[in-house]
Protein backbone atom coordinates (compact mmCIF):
# COMPACT_ATOMS: atom_id res chain seq x y z
CA UNK A 1 0.00 0.00 0.00
CA UNK A 2 2.79 2.36 0.93
CA UNK A 3 4.54 1.64 -2.40
CA UNK A 4 1.33 2.34 -4.31
CA UNK A 5 0.91 5.67 -2.54
CA UNK A 6 4.54 6.56 -3.25
CA UNK A 7 4.14 5.69 -6.93
CA UNK A 8 1.00 7.83 -7.16
CA UNK A 9 2.80 10.71 -5.47
CA UNK A 10 5.64 10.51 -8.01
CA UNK A 11 3.16 10.55 -10.88
CA UNK A 12 1.28 13.50 -9.39
CA UNK A 13 4.50 15.45 -8.89
CA UNK A 14 5.59 14.81 -12.49
CA UNK A 15 2.17 15.87 -13.79
CA UNK A 16 2.27 19.06 -11.72
CA UNK A 17 5.81 19.81 -12.91
CA UNK A 18 4.75 19.35 -16.50
CA UNK A 19 1.72 21.58 -16.00
CA UNK A 20 3.90 24.34 -14.59
CA UNK A 21 5.94 24.64 -17.77
CA UNK A 22 5.63 28.00 -19.47
CA UNK A 23 6.61 29.12 -22.95
CA UNK A 24 7.23 32.44 -24.66
CA UNK A 25 7.33 33.18 -28.38
CA UNK A 26 9.87 35.57 -29.90
CA UNK A 27 8.47 38.69 -31.53
CA UNK A 28 7.21 38.14 -35.09
CA UNK A 29 8.79 39.90 -38.05
CA UNK A 30 11.70 39.39 -40.38
CA UNK A 31 14.58 40.58 -38.20
CA UNK A 32 16.26 37.92 -36.08
CA UNK A 33 18.88 40.37 -34.69
CA UNK A 34 16.06 41.94 -32.64
CA UNK A 35 15.64 38.73 -30.65
CA UNK A 36 18.84 38.44 -28.63
CA UNK A 37 19.81 36.30 -25.65
CA UNK A 38 22.03 38.11 -23.16
CA UNK A 39 24.36 36.90 -20.42
CA UNK A 40 26.12 39.42 -18.18
CA UNK A 41 25.07 42.17 -20.55
CA UNK A 42 26.62 40.55 -23.64
CA UNK A 43 24.75 39.07 -26.60
CA UNK A 44 25.57 35.36 -26.73
CA UNK A 45 23.22 34.16 -29.46
CA UNK A 46 20.31 35.23 -31.65
CA UNK A 47 16.86 33.71 -31.98
CA UNK A 48 14.64 33.88 -35.07
CA UNK A 49 11.14 35.37 -34.91
CA UNK A 50 8.08 33.26 -34.02
CA UNK A 51 10.20 30.76 -32.05
CA UNK A 52 8.62 29.01 -29.03
CA UNK A 53 10.97 28.76 -26.04
CA UNK A 54 10.50 27.10 -22.65
CA UNK A 55 10.88 29.55 -19.77
CA UNK A 56 13.44 28.23 -17.28
CA UNK A 57 13.22 31.19 -14.90
CA UNK A 58 11.56 34.60 -14.67
CA UNK A 59 12.75 37.75 -12.93
CA UNK A 60 11.56 41.34 -12.74
CA UNK A 61 13.74 44.42 -12.41
CA UNK A 62 12.70 47.94 -11.53
CA UNK A 63 14.33 51.14 -12.70
CA UNK A 64 13.57 54.77 -11.99
CA UNK A 65 12.57 57.20 -14.73
CA UNK A 66 11.18 60.73 -14.77
CA UNK A 67 7.69 59.24 -14.95
CA UNK A 68 8.33 56.96 -11.97
CA UNK A 69 9.37 53.36 -11.51
CA UNK A 70 9.18 50.99 -14.47
CA UNK A 71 9.20 47.20 -14.15
CA UNK A 72 10.92 45.06 -16.76
CA UNK A 73 10.46 41.30 -17.04
CA UNK A 74 13.19 38.93 -18.22
CA UNK A 75 12.96 35.26 -19.15
CA UNK A 76 15.73 32.72 -18.86
CA UNK A 77 15.47 30.47 -21.93
CA UNK A 78 17.45 27.81 -23.76
CA UNK A 79 18.04 27.81 -27.53
CA UNK A 80 20.31 25.42 -29.41
CA UNK A 81 21.83 24.34 -26.10
CA UNK A 82 22.64 27.92 -25.03
CA UNK A 83 21.01 29.41 -21.92
CA UNK A 84 20.62 33.12 -21.33
CA UNK A 85 18.18 35.93 -20.59
CA UNK A 86 15.71 37.56 -22.96
CA UNK A 87 13.77 40.75 -22.33
CA UNK A 88 9.99 40.59 -22.50
CA UNK A 89 10.13 43.24 -25.25
CA UNK A 90 11.72 40.66 -27.58
CA UNK A 91 8.67 38.40 -27.21
CA UNK A 92 4.97 38.64 -28.01
CA UNK A 93 4.43 39.70 -24.40
CA UNK A 94 2.43 36.58 -23.47
CA UNK A 95 3.28 33.28 -21.80
CA UNK A 96 1.78 29.96 -22.86
CA UNK A 97 1.29 26.56 -21.21
CA UNK A 98 2.46 24.86 -24.41
CA UNK A 99 4.00 26.00 -27.70
CA UNK A 100 1.18 27.76 -29.61
CA UNK A 101 0.12 26.55 -33.04
CA UNK A 102 2.21 28.03 -35.84
CA UNK A 103 5.23 28.78 -33.67
CA UNK A 104 8.51 27.14 -34.55
CA UNK A 105 9.98 24.60 -32.13
CA UNK A 106 13.14 22.51 -32.06
CA UNK A 107 11.08 19.75 -33.73
CA UNK A 108 9.68 22.18 -36.32
CA UNK A 109 12.41 24.80 -37.01
CA UNK A 110 12.18 27.67 -39.47
CA UNK A 111 14.34 27.70 -42.59
CA UNK A 112 16.31 30.94 -42.36
CA UNK A 113 18.72 33.02 -44.41
CA UNK A 114 20.62 36.25 -43.63
CA UNK A 115 21.11 39.07 -46.11
CA UNK A 116 24.72 40.10 -46.74
CA UNK A 117 23.83 43.48 -48.18
CA UNK A 118 21.05 45.79 -49.32
CA UNK A 119 19.55 44.38 -52.51
CA UNK A 120 16.28 43.84 -54.34
CA UNK A 121 13.49 41.47 -53.38
CA UNK A 122 11.54 40.61 -56.54
CA UNK A 123 8.04 39.38 -57.23
CA UNK A 124 9.46 36.63 -59.45
CA UNK A 125 13.08 35.83 -60.40
CA UNK A 126 14.43 38.82 -62.40
CA UNK A 127 10.94 40.36 -62.17
CA UNK A 128 9.43 43.53 -60.68
CA UNK A 129 10.93 44.80 -57.41
CA UNK A 130 8.84 44.27 -54.26
CA UNK A 131 11.24 45.75 -51.73
CA UNK A 132 14.75 45.61 -50.34
CA UNK A 133 16.77 43.33 -48.14
CA UNK A 134 18.74 44.93 -45.33
CA UNK A 135 22.25 44.00 -44.32
CA UNK A 136 22.32 41.28 -41.63
CA UNK A 137 18.52 40.98 -41.57
CA UNK A 138 17.04 37.50 -41.24
CA UNK A 139 14.42 36.02 -43.59
CA UNK A 140 12.40 32.85 -43.58
CA UNK A 141 12.46 31.06 -46.92
CA UNK A 142 10.08 28.52 -48.40
CA UNK A 143 12.16 26.92 -51.15
CA UNK A 144 15.05 27.39 -53.55
CA UNK A 145 14.27 27.64 -57.26
CA UNK A 146 17.45 27.49 -59.32
CA UNK A 147 19.68 30.32 -58.09
CA UNK A 148 16.79 32.12 -56.36
CA UNK A 149 15.34 31.76 -52.86
CA UNK A 150 11.62 32.20 -52.33
CA UNK A 151 11.22 34.29 -49.16
CA UNK A 152 8.19 34.32 -46.89
CA UNK A 153 7.47 37.99 -46.29
CA UNK A 154 4.24 39.23 -44.69
CA UNK A 155 1.00 37.26 -44.59
CA UNK A 156 0.67 35.37 -47.87
CA UNK A 157 3.17 37.58 -49.70
CA UNK A 158 6.33 35.94 -51.03
CA UNK A 159 9.33 37.36 -52.83
CA UNK A 160 12.53 36.18 -54.49
CA UNK A 161 16.14 37.04 -53.77
CA UNK A 162 19.26 35.87 -55.61
CA UNK A 163 21.51 33.41 -53.80
CA UNK A 164 24.45 35.83 -54.03
CA UNK A 165 22.63 38.24 -51.67
CA UNK A 166 22.18 35.83 -48.75
CA UNK A 167 24.12 33.42 -46.55
CA UNK A 168 23.10 30.43 -44.47
CA UNK A 169 21.63 30.82 -40.99
CA UNK A 170 24.86 29.58 -39.40
CA UNK A 171 27.04 32.00 -41.34
CA UNK A 172 24.57 34.83 -40.80
CA UNK A 173 24.58 34.35 -37.04
CA UNK A 174 28.36 34.59 -37.01
CA UNK A 175 28.21 37.84 -39.00
CA UNK A 176 25.57 39.37 -36.72
CA UNK A 177 27.35 38.38 -33.52
CA UNK A 178 30.61 39.82 -34.88
CA UNK A 179 28.81 43.09 -35.68
CA UNK A 180 27.18 43.16 -32.22
CA UNK A 181 30.51 42.47 -30.51
CA UNK A 182 32.17 45.25 -32.53
CA UNK A 183 29.43 47.72 -31.60
CA UNK A 184 29.62 46.77 -27.92
CA UNK A 185 33.39 47.23 -28.00
CA UNK A 186 32.98 50.69 -29.51
CA UNK A 187 30.43 51.64 -26.86
CA UNK A 188 32.77 50.56 -24.06
CA UNK A 189 36.01 52.08 -25.34
CA UNK A 190 37.68 54.89 -23.41
CA UNK A 191 38.18 58.37 -24.93
CA UNK A 192 41.87 57.54 -25.37
CA UNK A 193 41.05 54.31 -27.21
CA UNK A 194 38.51 56.07 -29.40
CA UNK A 195 40.99 58.86 -30.13
CA UNK A 196 43.60 56.41 -31.39
CA UNK A 197 41.02 54.47 -33.42
CA UNK A 198 39.43 57.45 -35.17
CA UNK A 199 42.82 59.05 -35.85
CA UNK A 200 44.14 55.87 -37.50
CA UNK A 201 40.97 55.48 -39.55
CA UNK A 202 40.96 59.14 -40.60
CA UNK A 203 44.61 59.05 -41.70
CA UNK A 204 43.98 55.83 -43.62
CA UNK A 205 41.04 57.42 -45.48
CA UNK A 206 43.02 60.59 -46.24
CA UNK A 207 45.89 58.52 -47.63
CA UNK A 208 43.48 56.54 -49.83
CA UNK A 209 41.98 59.78 -51.19
CA UNK A 210 45.44 61.26 -51.74
CA UNK A 211 46.61 58.16 -53.61
CA UNK A 212 43.49 58.12 -55.77
CA UNK A 213 43.68 61.84 -56.60
CA UNK A 214 47.44 61.94 -56.93
CA UNK A 215 47.67 64.91 -54.52
CA UNK A 216 48.58 64.82 -50.84
CA UNK A 217 47.20 68.03 -49.34
CA UNK A 218 47.48 67.04 -45.65
CA UNK A 219 50.93 66.45 -44.17
CA UNK A 220 49.95 65.77 -40.56
CA UNK A 221 46.86 65.11 -38.42
CA UNK A 222 46.29 65.48 -34.70
CA UNK A 223 43.18 64.61 -32.67
CA UNK A 224 41.87 65.74 -29.30
CA UNK A 225 38.60 65.66 -27.37
CA UNK A 226 37.96 68.45 -24.86
CA UNK A 227 35.04 66.68 -23.20
CA UNK A 228 35.06 63.04 -24.34
CA UNK A 229 32.10 63.66 -26.66
CA UNK A 230 33.17 66.23 -29.26
CA UNK A 231 36.27 65.61 -31.37
CA UNK A 232 38.64 68.07 -33.04
CA UNK A 233 40.97 67.02 -35.86
CA UNK A 234 43.81 69.42 -36.64
CA UNK A 235 45.01 69.09 -40.22
CA UNK A 236 48.34 70.57 -41.30
CA UNK A 237 48.15 71.39 -45.00
CA UNK A 238 50.97 71.73 -47.52
CA UNK A 239 51.87 75.03 -49.21
CA UNK A 240 49.92 74.12 -52.35
CA UNK A 241 46.75 74.64 -50.29
CA UNK A 242 47.37 78.41 -50.20
CA UNK A 243 47.75 78.63 -53.99
CA UNK A 244 44.29 77.15 -54.60
CA UNK A 245 41.28 79.40 -55.15
CA UNK A 246 38.84 80.13 -52.31
CA UNK A 247 35.95 77.97 -53.51
CA UNK A 248 38.15 74.90 -54.01
CA UNK A 249 39.65 75.29 -50.51
CA UNK A 250 36.19 75.73 -48.99
CA UNK A 251 34.82 72.60 -50.65
CA UNK A 252 37.94 70.67 -49.70
CA UNK A 253 37.59 71.70 -46.04
CA UNK A 254 33.92 70.73 -46.12
CA UNK A 255 34.95 67.34 -47.49
CA UNK A 256 37.50 66.93 -44.68
CA UNK A 257 34.85 67.67 -42.07
CA UNK A 258 32.29 65.34 -43.66
CA UNK A 259 34.82 62.50 -43.71
CA UNK A 260 35.90 63.23 -40.13
CA UNK A 261 32.29 63.29 -38.90
CA UNK A 262 31.52 59.93 -40.55
CA UNK A 263 34.30 58.41 -38.46
CA UNK A 264 34.33 60.33 -35.17
CA UNK A 265 30.66 61.31 -34.69
CA UNK A 266 28.31 59.87 -37.35
CA UNK A 267 25.20 60.44 -35.23
CA UNK A 268 25.97 64.11 -34.59
CA UNK A 269 28.28 65.60 -37.27
CA UNK A 270 28.44 68.94 -35.43
CA UNK A 271 30.44 67.26 -32.66
CA UNK A 272 33.21 66.50 -35.16
CA UNK A 273 35.19 69.70 -35.75
CA UNK A 274 38.27 70.35 -37.82
CA UNK A 275 41.02 72.94 -37.67
CA UNK A 276 43.14 73.58 -40.76
CA UNK A 277 46.62 75.04 -40.10
CA UNK A 278 49.80 75.78 -42.05
CA UNK A 279 53.29 74.51 -41.23
CA UNK A 280 53.73 77.21 -38.59
CA UNK A 281 50.43 76.46 -36.89
CA UNK A 282 48.56 79.48 -38.26
CA UNK A 283 44.87 78.71 -38.58
CA UNK A 284 43.72 78.99 -42.19
CA UNK A 285 40.31 77.31 -41.97
CA UNK A 286 38.14 74.84 -40.10
CA UNK A 287 34.91 74.60 -38.13
CA UNK A 288 33.30 77.63 -36.56
CA UNK A 289 32.41 77.81 -32.87
CA UNK A 290 28.73 76.99 -33.51
CA UNK A 291 29.29 73.49 -34.88
CA UNK A 292 31.54 71.16 -36.83
CA UNK A 293 29.64 71.52 -40.09
CA UNK A 294 30.00 75.33 -40.16
CA UNK A 295 33.18 75.61 -42.24
CA UNK A 296 35.28 78.63 -43.07
CA UNK A 297 38.57 79.18 -44.93
CA UNK A 298 40.71 82.28 -45.47
CA UNK A 299 39.53 84.58 -48.24
CA UNK A 300 43.02 84.94 -49.66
Amino acid sequence: MRCAVLAMLIVLLSVCAAAEKKYVVTAPGSSAPCNAIFNSGQTITLIPPNQALEVLETKTKERKTREGKISATYFKVRYCGIEGWMGEGFTTGKTFDSPPAGAATSENPLKLLFAKRVDNIRKVPNGPILGKTWELECYEYEAKEGSWYKLKLFGDISGYVHESVVVSEEEGRKMVLAAVAKQQKLENETPEEKGRRVLDEFIKKLNEIGKESGAQIVSNVGVKSPDGESWIATLTVVNEWHLTNYQSRLQCAQGFQSLWASIASPKDPNKAKIKVVDFRGNEVGGSRWGGGTLIWVQDK
